[in-house]
Formats: structure tokens, sequence, C-alpha cells
């Protein structure tokens, strides 16, 4: 059921799901193990953690961030320690905008994360992806250096078939770990 894994890459064990279209141009489909859970297989970088990989972190706002005070503070801590690593981040959400995307766009204005992009102010919805390299776009970084976490199966695939990384969110505690596995960074959240 496995897959033989050359010396160049390492399996890095992250749960949930989490998959890179490279796997799929050079023929190696994320496994699907009975658990239902995909197993992800990233290249190497210099320090070893996949760190060099990730340039940017963009997040869906509902269903991931749309959370209790609690939730929402711990977030805010997780962008903080990302943002300090070097990483961009930005939300990436199918609202239309407007004035009643403000609570959206605060998380920008108090300098949470870099950016908001907003579907309905950029003409394009998540899985398409002209919503996802607007995003990038709006955080500087290549398309395929950045992670998608989104609640929605159907995004997570579309972010993975345009190169990005993909991460299915269910809940922080999970999430967390699957960004702290690929940043390579470490603490409480």
């Amino acid at each position: 059921m496995g897959r033989k894994i050359s010396n160049s890459r390492r399996d890095v064990g992250l749960g949930i799901i989490v998959a890179r279209m490279e796997d799929h141009r050079n023929g190696l489909p994320p496994q699907l193990k009975s658990c239902g859970r995909l197993k992800h297989v990233m290249p190497e970088t210099s320090s070893g953690n996949g760190s060099g990989q990730v340039q940017g972190l963009i997040v869906d706002y509902v269903g991931v961030l749309d959370v209790d005070d609690e939730d929402a503070r711990r977030w805010r801590d997780l962008f903080k320690v990302v943002r300090e690593e070097g990483v961009a981040t930005a939300i990436l959400s199918n609202d239309e905008g407007g004035p009643a995307a403000d609570h959206i766009r605060e998380w920008e204005f108090r300098g949470v994360v870099d950016a908001v992009v907003l579907s309905g102010e950029v003409g394009a919805e998540k899985p398409e992806r002209a919503a996802f390299q607007a995003a990038a776009d709006a955080i500087d970084v290549p398309l395929e250096k950045c992670t998608m976490i989104d609640d929605n199966i159907s995004n997570v695939h579309g972010a993975i078939e345009y190169g990005m990384i993909g991460i299915l969110h269910t809940a922080f505690d999970r999430t967390v770990v699957e960004i702290q596995s690929l940043l390579g960074i470490e603490g409480e959240f």
C-alpha cells in the first residue's frame, strides 16, 4: 500500500489531509490510508524541516477563523509566530465584501495577517485558481509556495490542483499541529 520514497524526500507524517500537486505530477498520488487520511511526502530542504517550501499561509475565514474568543486568540498567537518566521499570511474568504465584511478586514487592519482577500472584491471564488492567485499576489508569494487552510474539502482539493499545499481544517488543535510540522515551529497555542 505504501510507495517507495527517494532519499531526497522525507515523510513528515502530517495527519488530517495534506497533499501537494507535485506528487501528482511525478506520478505519485497521495496515499489514501485505511483511516481515511492522506499522507503527504515533502521535499527535503536545507533546514530539514520543510519550512523552506512554505512562504505563504492562506486561511479561510468562515468555518476556520470565525470562532469563539479563545480560539481567535490562539489563531492570533499562531499568526504572530508564523509571521516572525518570515511566512506571509492572508485570509481568503468567499465573502461578497462590502461593509458587512469589516469584521474579516479587522484581521488585516489590526496587523494580525498581511492581507485579506474577499472573493466578491476580486471576482473569483475558491476553488477557482484566480481566487488562490489573488491571495498569493496580495502577499507577494508564488502560488506554489503557499499553503491553504480551509474547512471545505473542495477548496483544499482546488488548492492542491494549483500546486499549493492544502490542509483540511476540522479543529484548531489539529490544524496547529499540521502548521507546526509543516513550518518547523514550536510553541503552545
